[in-house]
């Protein structure tokens, strides 16, 4: 028996239907991953500004971490090494009139062509230095404070143990009055205080005067101060481990726009192990790490020390 027309347009009509339900349900599937596509968009985008803003912040507080390291180190690294700041290098006026430093005892203490020593300062702890001294010098120079004093005999020990160097002693402290004679006998020898000035040390302005420097020399140069004690065996190993004992070759050679001075190989000043060793680290002077930058020019560079210290 074959279906009627009625009941063959019935399963035709279900059909239909069926593919319509069908077609709605893929479209309403596919409207769904659409939405969720989108929500998971929107989201992304979401998380994404929100990490940039996180990043952004973590960058801006870094660097203001950064400048406050920064302004720390300019400072003096006061809370690491505890020593004075640029506005710590306190001046007064002395009874002649003049602006001299207010605690010329500091041990970190900066003496240059701006910082004066008083003319009647002379430490109160001077002793006599117990290390080799080149040969005609005189007992005044042979002294120094005694913590630089004894850290200079310990530099000599170790260059003897470790490499086998003999070092000599030169000239330690220095007096104003002493210092002023042998200022005024370079301004004589080279025509002009200027000039003077670049290779020696004005009374109240050299270093020796503190009673912390000391100049070195060795027998292959007749124990003189010259340049040449740079290229010695000797040299070279002050320049690479004097830090280790708390000093510092002061007067360096690429380094002479800040501290005003020719550079002086033989010249060692003590400013304790931690501060040396800071300076020695970063290729610093005394005038950099308080923050001053470089003004001076080097008039005066042609003049060459010979077989003498013009400081």
């Amino acid at each position: 028996m074959s279906d009627s027309r009625e009941q063959r347009k019935a399963r035709r009509e279900r059909k239909e239907r069926a593919y319509k339900r069908k077609r709605r349900r893929l479209l309403g599937l596919l409207i769904l991953i659409v939405i969720l596509l989108a929500a998971a968009l929107i989201v992304v985008n979401l998380v994404q500004g929100h990490l940039e803003k996180v990043h952004r912040a973590s960058v801006e507080s870094f660097l203001e971490i950064d400048d406050e390291i920064q302004a720390g180190m300019a400072g003096g690294i006061v809370k690491i090494l505890n020593v004075p700041a640029r506005d710590e290098l306190k001046t007064v006026t002395d009874e002649n009139g003049e602006t001299v430093l207010e605690h010329p005892e500091d041990l970190w203490v900066l003496v240059n062509k701006e910082f004066h020593l008083p003319s009647n300062y002379e430490p109160a702890d001077l002793v006599q230095v117990s290390v080799p001294f080149a040969p005609g010098r005189s007992l005044d120079v042979q002294r120094m404070r005694p913590v630089a004093s004894d850290a200079l005999t310990q530099m000599f020990d170790a260059a003897k143990e470790e490499q086998g160097y003999e070092l000599y002693a030169a000239s330690g402290y220095r007096s104003y009055d002493v210092q002023k004679v042998l200022f005024n006998q370079n301004v004589a020898r080279f025509g002009s205080e200027e000039s003077a000035n670049y290779l020696s040390a004005r009374a109240g302005q050299s270093e020796h005067q503190t009673g912390l420097a000391m100049d070195l020399t060795v027998p292959s140069l007749n124990y003189q101060l010259k340049y040449d004690f740079e290229s010695t065996p000797e040299g070279q190993w002050v320049a690479e481990n004097s830090w280790r004992f708390g000093f510092i070759v002061r007067y360096k050679k690429d380094k002479t726009a800040f501290t005003g001075y020719s550079f002086e190989p033989w010249h060692v000043r003590y400013v304790g192990t931690d501060l040396a060793k800071y300076l020695n680290e970063n290729d610093l002077t005394l005038e950099e790490y308080y923050g001053f930058s470089a003004k001076y020019s080097d008039h005066g560079a042609e003049l060459i020390p010979d077989n003498q210290s013009y400081e």
